[in-house]
């Protein structure tokens, strides 16, 4: 559920560190930045990196993951695709009579992202994203956002994406989700 930001913003032999706080909509179930991401990507070479990270929802889940992206950069745009695998614990819809820490889950996804460098401080970008996981129950969670992504100094950016969420749990609906993120780039 974590959104990786701009495509491209990771030159080789580098890596970045990425903390965010999301929130999101689905129906009546409004959630405040309650979600909580850390990411750490090392840029291999000028196509692939490695990513590896966890995700917090307090009371709800716990997951860490990692896996691979995949970057195509012609100034000033940039597509990337990614794949990865995680495991944690909880979920939506655990049993009442267990807490949420006491359901193991896995899980995996997929995702593409293309973005343009409209200023050298400033990155637009489209993602779009699918998440599988198995754990108390199967759980397809689907994301397509829109961001920007401001480099502030040097290294650091911060950003901002927002867009349409999907889940199938406990019957498909649609909703909004949105992501606010800090980069750091070493």
């Amino acid at each position: 559920m974590l959104s990786a930001g701009m495509p491209g913003g990771l030159e080789a032999s580098r890596t970045e560190l990425n903390v965010a706080a999301l929130g999101y909509g689905i129906r009546d179930n409004a959630a405040a930045p309650g979600i909580l991401g850390l990411n750490l990507g090392r840029r291999l070479s000028s196509t692939f990196s490695l990513e590896a990270g966890t995700t917090l929802f307090y009371g709800l889940w716990w997951m860490g993951w990692a896996g691979l992206r995949v970057t195509r950069v012609v100034a000033p745009f940039a597509i990337d695709g990614e794949a990865g695998l995680g495991a944690g614990v909880g979920g939506i819809g655990y049993p009442p009579q267990k807490r949420w820490f006491e359901e193991p889950a896995y899980g995996g996804y997929l995702g593409l992202g293309v973005g343009v460098r409209a200023a050298p401080w400033l990155g637009l970008y489209a993602r779009a994203r699918a998440e599988a996981s198995n754990g108390i129950r199967y759980t397809l969670w689907t994301t397509a956002v829109l961001g920007a992504e401001l480099s502030i100094w040097r290294d650091i950016a911060v950003g901002l994406t927002g867009g349409l969420t999907a889940i199938d749990w406990p019957r498909p609906q649609w909703g909004w989700i949105y992501q606010a993120h800090l980069t750091v780039r070493l």
